[in-house]
């Protein structure tokens, strides 16, 4: 089609000039865009951090299992998706480490923002060694096994973690979720008044 009398305002509705009065679809594969939206201001957030050592339980990442697309045709954005958003955490105290990651399932474009299906918490647990860092002969620094966790604190540290997850987390990520599913929905997506 011949865009030359298009005016600015039809052609900035279209995520692609091209295809303003144009019957093809063009798609635009929105995964790493849904993962940037969930992970917003809360990749990298300390949900609780030792004063006296560097261990703490922080949100490492986040990823969506499924996929999230833009279909533009004519000038009209209609945005399609299904995934499960998840977010993994990351807990390390006095040794004990615990990876915690909350899953929302069954995000669609007709779920219901106020009534998001229930996250699902899964754990495992990872190393519970302790180390410490020594001065080799010839200066390096290392870090040595200097022993184990002891089973009972390994489990005491993956309870808080969970509590945590549970009484701090959870809000935060619901709250991140929602709002994602509401950008997701107006994605862009302009008002445009078109002028024939």
């Amino acid at each position: 089609s011949d865009n030359s009398n298009q005016t600015p305002t039809a052609s900035s509705a279209s995520q692609s000039k091209w295809n303003f009065d144009d019957y093809h679809w063009e798609e635009r594969d929105l995964s790493e865009k849904v993962i940037s939206m969930l992970g917003n201001n809360l990749v990298g957030t300390e949900l609780w951090r030792d004063k006296k050592s560097e261990d703490a339980l922080v949100i490492s990442s986040c990823s969506i299992d499924g996929w999230a697309v833009s279909n533009v045709r004519k000038g009209t954005t209609k945005n399609l998706w299904e995934f499960a958003a998840k977010f993994h955490f990351r807990g390390l105290r006095g040794g004990a480490e615990l990876f915690i990651c909350v899953t929302y399932p069954n995000l669609e474009i007709e779920t219901d923002h106020e009534n998001i299906p229930q996250p699902i918490i899964d754990s495992t647990v990872g190393s519970n060694v302790i180390t410490q860092k020594v001065v080799t002969e010839d200066g390096n620094i290392i870090e040595k096994i200097v022993g184990k966790v002891d089973s009972e604190r390994a489990m005491k540290t993956n309870e808080m973690f969970l509590n945590l997850v549970r009484r701090k987390g959870l809000t935060m990520l619901h709250a991140q979720v929602v709002q994602t599913l509401q950008d997701l929905m107006n994605f862009g997506k302009k008002d445009v008044v078109i002028e024939n």
